[in-house]
């Protein structure tokens, strides 16, 4: 990659067992959290910039890397490339529409759709939780991107209904079990959590306010659940430690800053198309 050059002292971290250190064109981008046990989201800095970069440079290189995937796919797509499944999570306001929005206005391929899981209809909840998530899960040559997931159902009995502890174990090992499944069939996996501050949330929902276009953006569940941020922080924590695996690990994109998370996720996505290619 031309024009940026990663700071080594700037290491931003994802969740991956058995591995020593993640390499990009060389440069140390993000470093294995090996003690999973000792795994805190809080202590992890949310704002990481590169230093001596202008935003229109980072965009340039954002651009970059996401035309490279863009034309990686176009080469491998009549071949029936593995499934591909991108995962969003996030607190409310972390950017998941907007870092979706940028992967979708760079990325063409045909194959290529979103599933948006909001709270589940009367049917829906006449299944199991992953009776939804399965049917929206890509077929060969397929890409699908989720925004929320099958996460929300551990998140939401933990903070929301306070679920006893085992209980709470028993979806995570429900979840594993379901993504070595879909992987076991070939797909690939990628979950993103884009992580923000509690001061950048807070901005955020004022801008919503603040904007009678966007105010529909900031609903009253929005309030009530910053009230919980510690504990739904907290839950982030076991959640990850849980579901991070080799096949389907976790990568954690700071995100106060938008420009950088989109730079982070392109980069990313681009090194794991290109390790399975």
């Amino acid at each position: 990659m031309t024009g940026v050059k990663m700071d080594p002292k700037q290491s931003s971290k994802f969740i991956t067992p058995n591995v020593e250190k993640q390499w990009i064109n060389g440069q140390d981008f993000l470093q294995a959290v090996h003690d999973l046990s000792g795994f805190n989201l809080a202590s992890l800095n949310t704002d990481l910039n590169l230093k001596n970069q202008n935003d229109e440079k980072i965009l340039e290189n954002i651009k970059f890397l996401l035309n490279r995937i863009s034309d990686l796919l176009g080469r491998i797509q009549s071949q029936k490339h593995p499934p591909l499944l991108i995962i969003f999570q996030g607190m409310d306001a972390s950017g998941k529409d907007g870092a979706i929005d940028n992967l979708l206005m760079h990325i063409k391929h045909q194959s290529l759709r979103t599933a948006h899981f909001i709270k589940p209809t009367k049917d829906e909840s006449s299944h199991d939780f992953l009776w939804r998530i399965h049917k929206q899960v890509p077929s060969s040559g397929e890409i699908v991107i989720f925004n929320r997931s099958h996460y929300e159902e551990a998140l939401i009995q933990k903070v929301h209904l306070r679920l006893p502890f085992f209980a709470f174990n028993k979806i995570l090992k429900h979840i594993v079990n379901f993504e070595n499944l879909i992987t076991d069939h070939g797909t690939l996996i990628i979950k993103f959590f884009l992580n923000i501050s509690k001061k950048t949330q807070y901005e955020r929902f004022k801008s919503r306010l603040d904007d009678p276009g966007r105010r529909w953006k900031l609903t009253e569940q929005d309030l009530k659940d910053r009230n919980r941020w510690d504990q739904f922080i907290e839950t982030y924590d076991n959640v990850m430690v849980a579901t991070s695996t080799q096949r389907a690990p976790w990568f954690v994109i700071p995100a106060d800053d938008k420009l950088m998370r989109d730079f982070y996720i392109a980069h990313l996505l681009l090194q794991a198309l290109t390790s399975t290619d």
